[in-house]
């Protein structure tokens, strides 16, 4: 019985890509809409994680490398710091506080860029790490992406 419930990672993966050309595309719409989008694109890329983990089709020596070099985040930092970022943005949003962060990465601005005309839109948000460090949002976004993409890539899970 197939259930929505049952999925693979690999459907994961193509939320977190559709997501992405979500926010990189110019907004038509209310700009609370593409603040979600974001905001769910961190989750879902960061959740990506558990999707790898909990799918019976994976091997255990690839679930144990996401556990050691994803999963803690002494080790994320190091290797894969957007999808750390991701993480921090993720748990912010899920519970109000960023204890647990190791980046302390927060959104802190937003510009806007209209096109008149075109009905058109163009936000930039900026993420800010605890040690001062700006990020462009979209930046991060598609840094992560190639990190998750690389990491797959490299355990036979693309």
């Amino acid at each position: 019985m197939n259930s929505y419930l049952q999925q693979s990672y690999l459907q994961q993966w193509e939320k977190v890509c559709h997501l992405l050309k979500v926010i990189d595309a110019p907004e038509k719409e209310d700009s609370k809409l593409y603040d979600y989008d974001l905001v769910t694109f961190f989750q879902e890329c960061w959740h990506l994680k558990d999707w790898i983990l909990n799918d019976p089709k994976v091997n255990q020596t690839v679930k144990q490398k996401v556990k050691d070099e994803i999963h803690k985040k002494e080790a994320c930092i190091v290797k894969y710091p957007n999808i750390l970022i991701c993480a921090d943005l993720a748990n912010l949003s899920k519970h109000m506080n960023n204890k647990s962060s190791e980046s302390g990465a927060r959104i802190t601005n937003r510009n806007m860029t209209f096109y008149l005309g075109k009905g058109e839109a163009i936000s930039d948000h900026i993420i800010t790490l605890d040690n001062g460090t700006k990020y462009h949002a979209k930046d991060v976004a598609r840094r992560a992406v190639q990190e998750w993409e690389g990491f797959m890539k490299a355990n036979g899970l693309l």
